[in-house]
């Protein structure tokens, strides 16, 4: 008698065709870019499975990401202009 219970998803690598959800027949590593948090998403709830490859380049698009939102947000409004400009030291002669 076959164990159902046994069959797993096959998970799916960086040029494998997605088989379900909003990119059905589109291939990971054509959509990856661009819309990695779907991807995400699908895997967390268990709708796809993928390898590692695919989970480690996942994982390094969220942080990208992540570390270009903190740069924006927390570094850039407190950047200082540039020392050594011709406006700031004009009064200075040297």
């Amino acid at each position: 008698m076959i164990q159902f219970n046994n069959i797993k998803k096959p998970t799916l690598g960086i040029t494998d065709i997605i088989p379900s959800g909003k990119f059905k027949d589109c291939r990971i590593c054509d959509i990856i870019n661009e819309d990695y948090e779907y991807l995400i998403w699908m895997n967390r709830n268990n709708y796809l499975q993928f390898t590692k490859p695919v989970i480690a380049k996942l994982h390094q698009l969220a942080a990208f990401a992540e570390s270009v939102e903190f740069f924006d947000n927390e570094v850039a409004p407190y950047l200082k202009k540039d020392y050594g400009s011709d406006d700031e030291f004009a009064d200075i002669p040297f």
